[in-house]
């Protein structure tokens, strides 16, 4: 993801990841000092590109079988 959307990969956290097909909570998190995009911004890039079979995210060596990036809110932790 980092290298999709070229921001460090600090700004991501694997928090938790979920049986079923593989479903990973991740928070994309603020750069420092206000640097860079907003976390909002990035998963909206993800988004787009989750849905071009052509872009960095669906060529990566993990990421190319991703299949929807959705936003949840924080209290919940059941992928849709």
């Amino acid at each position: 993801m980092s290298s999709a959307t070229k921001v460090p990969p600090d700004r991501f956290a694997v928090k938790e990841l979920l049986a079923g097909s593989i479903v990973a909570d991740i928070d994309v998190t603020a750069g420092f000092s206000g640097a860079g995009p907003t976390a909002k911004a990035i998963v909206a890039d993800l988004q787009l590109q989750a849905a071009d079979p052509a872009s960095t995210l669906m060529h990566g060596l993990v990421t190319k079988f991703t299949q929807k990036i959705v936003i949840l809110p924080a209290a919940v932790r059941t992928p849709e």
